[in-house]
């Protein structure tokens, strides 16, 4: 049984009331959190049980029942959050918090609410960042 429902771009995901994920869609950069095809047509799992799923264009973020933040497929601006620009097909963790809140996520960014703050990462073409930078690769703190 669905509790809840994350969409992006040309993908989607359902959180079951068990915290287990389905995916499907698009994945041509890994978004739904494998390396099988580019698209997959029926729900397919996620490992991990989550309590909340964000969907960019072509990524995705989760925060784990654990309260750990995961993110994984495009990077192009740095909106896995890992410092990096490397592409992931699979969840790849943003620092070492548990006290992550909430997540969303638009088509080259990022943010999400850790113990309270609100953090951004990825593009800053449209001022997203409220920092004046062009892209962050890891998480920044919106004043």
């Amino acid at each position: 049984k669905a509790s809840q429902l994350a969409l992006g771009g040309a993908s989607s995901c359902a959180i079951q009331s068990t915290g287990d994920v389905l995916c499907w869609g698009a994945n041509y950069d890994g978004q739904l959190g494998t390396d099988q095809p580019q698209t997959r047509p029926l729900p397919g799992p996620l490992s991990g049980t989550w309590n909340a799923l964000a969907l960019g264009d072509r990524h995705t973020c989760g925060i784990r029942t654990d309260g750990t933040l995961w993110c994984w497929g495009n990077n192009d601006h740095g909106q896995l959050g890992d410092g990096t620009r490397t592409s992931r097909k699979s969840p790849g963790q943003v620092g070492t918090a548990n006290t992550w809140d909430a997540i969303t996520a638009g088509p080259r960014f990022t943010c999400a609410v850790n113990d309270g703050a609100l953090l951004c990462w990825g593009d800053n073409g449209t001022g997203t960042l409220v920092n004046g930078e062009a892209w962050r690769t890891s998480p920044v703190l919106v004043p």
